[in-house]
């Protein structure tokens, strides 16, 4: 503000009368600045100009003459002031200034100047912040001056609301509040001594819907009327490490996902998965880490072989794996990374429940998993496993006798009831049935999936079945003539490629036959009734047959 001081001077007496006064200055030019210097309205009276913080008016009035001497100056901006108060007085030359402003008197002036402090703070409501905090800003407008002050600034939200939303619109008791968009005008006037606030809300948006994880916002005061621009990167420095003109609140991002890699290609019982669980903080501060992973849908079809286990990177917490759930705790920096592993071991088939490995991050290791695996909205791995199951029959059935010359027919069964591509590599042991036949029709499958080949004691089945898939290997022997077999007992076994037969065909078994061969050994024999032979002679024969076979 500027302000023009007017020094009059009146004779009221008869005479010519001379003019010698003094205006003290000290006290207005610790806060204001000459901006114009005095001028007399009359050429008998002559100002000087400011020297030592004062003015002297010189030279002398005709009787009932009435002359002024005017001067202005500039209020200094704030915080380069003294002590906000303007006080001069004019007294006759050489005579000592009263130290204050006596009230009524008409040779001295004071005006209070209001100095606004204005500065701003921000309260998370939780210590590291991420998607869901709530950030309450206050403004503080503080009248550090002696009269009102004017509060005309502006706060701008530009590099916040790229990351959040307002859910408090700003509100104040005092003064004047307008949102336009990412500005908000503050204007009104604040009491010497008091201090006004306006506060105001905004709710961090979830990962993903973010800008660059960085909520900072400026208290602008116009420069000329204008309202200065904010900085293009959202970097806070302010002026009053105390009382800052602008906020900077780093806001944490974690990223989580989940990894598997199997031991081998396809996967057969004792493959072993090793899980990978990455958490990740892309924000620019730190993250707190709460998940819990759920493997209950692993643990139906594999063993934990190895406990889950944080990278040396650190910052986080496993738990132990409790009802097929462990929990993941912990806080990380800015730009850390930290991976959890473990690893289980699949089972064998009759061993496992629904052959789909499927495991899943949850916030709380209360909250069910999902029924699908969808990553992009729930970290997730699901992996399909086979279930390759076989089995053996002959026709006539296994148990039934047979006799040399009669045909077997044998056929093999495999079925894949898992939900993924399952090997198939089986041999069936030929050994004790070639003893007592044989192979008079070659093996062959039901479709090209699988491949059987007869070797000298045996046929290897090899080749890959989908998922519900069921094939079947078909061949048939003859029996041998009597008196050229071996124990009469056709039995044969059929095995995972690798696999000892055992010694004999345990009852019950689905992938044994045993059919045992009947074997006549036939004599006749006569004995006479009396020695020699002659007339009248009996003699009686006697036909043998004796079963020297196995059925």
């Amino acid at each position: 503000d500027e302000l023009t001081y007017t020094l009059t001077f009146t004779n009221s007496g008869n005479a010519v009368g001379a003019v010698d006064f003094t205006d003290h200055l000290a006290k207005v030019l610790d806060d204001a600045e000459v901006t114009a210097q005095p001028v007399a309205s009359v050429d008998t009276l002559t100002p000087s100009a400011v020297v030592d913080q004062t003015i002297v008016v010189t030279g002398s009035l005709l009787p009932g003459q009435t002359a002024t001497v005017t001067y202005s100056v500039r209020v200094l901006p704030d915080g380069s002031r003294g002590d906000n108060r303007l006080g001069n007085v004019l007294v006759e030359t050489g005579e000592d200034p009263p130290t204050e402003c006596v009230e009524g008197s008409a040779n001295c002036t004071e005006n209070p100047v209001g100095e606004i402090d204005s500065w701003k703070t921000v309260e998370a409501s939780e210590t590291l912040v991420a998607e869901g905090t709530v950030l309450t800003y206050t403004l503080h407008f503080a009248n550090i001056g002696a009269g009102a002050g004017t509060v005309e600034e502006v706060d701008d939200l530009t590099h916040v609301l790229d990351d959040s939303d307002v859910t408090t619109e700003p509100s104040s008791e005092v003064l004047t509040v307008v949102r336009d968009g990412a500005r908000i005008a503050v204007t009104g006037s604040v009491a010497a001594g008091a201090t006004a606030t306006v506060t105001y809300s905004v709710t961090v948006r979830p990962d993903g819907e973010r800008g660059d994880d960085v909520a900072a916002n400026f208290l602008l005061k116009p420069v000329d009327g204008e309202v200065p621009p904010v900085p293009e990167e959202p970097t806070c420095q302010p002026t009053d490490a105390e009382r800052p003109d602008c906020t900077l609140t780093p806001i944490g991002r974690l990223l989580v996902s989940k990894a598997v890699v199997a031991s081998a290609d396809p996967i057969v019982p004792g493959t072993t998965l090793t899980y990978t669980l990455t958490f990740e903080n892309a924000g620019a501060g730190p993250v707190s880490v709460d998940k819990s992973d759920n493997l209950t849908g692993v643990l139906d079809d594999a063993t934990l072989t190895t406990v889950p286990v944080v990278s040396a990177d650190g910052g986080l917490t496993a738990t132990p794996v409790v009802d097929g759930i462990f929990s993941v705790t912990g806080e990380l920096a800015a730009g850390q990374t930290t991976t959890v592993t473990y690893t289980v071991t699949v089972n064998e088939e009759d061993e496992r429940g629904d052959n789909r490995a499927a495991n899943f991050v949850v916030d709380d290791r209360s909250t069910p998993p999902p029924t699908d695996c969808v990553p992009e909205s729930t970290p997730c791995t699901v992996t399909e496993l086979p279930r390759v199951t076989s089995s053996k029959s002959v026709d006539p059935a296994s148990g039934t006798s047979v006799d040399a010359g009669d045909v077997l027919t044998y056929t093999l069964t495999f079925t894949n009831d898992g939900t993924a591509e399952g090997p198939v590599d089986f041999t069936d042991h030929l050994s004790r049935i070639l003893d007592d036949a044989t192979v008079t029709a070659a093996p062959v499958a039901s479709d090209s999936a699988l491949s059987a080949v007869l070797g000298a004691d045996s046929i290897v089945v090899t080749g890959s079945l989908a998922a519900g898939q069921t094939v079947t290997v078909t061949y048939a022997v003859t029996v041998s003539p009597d008196g050229s077999r071996g124990d009469n007992r056709l039995g044969n076994v059929l095995v995972e490629t690798g696999e000892d037969p055992p010694a004999e065909c345990v009852e019950g078994s689905a992938n044994c036959t045993e059919n045992p061969v009947g074997e006549i050994d036939s004599w006749k024999s006569v004995e006479a009734s009396e020695s020699p032979v002659a007339e009248g002679t009996v003699l009686t024969y006697t036909l043998h047959f004796e079963n020297i076979g196995q059925g």
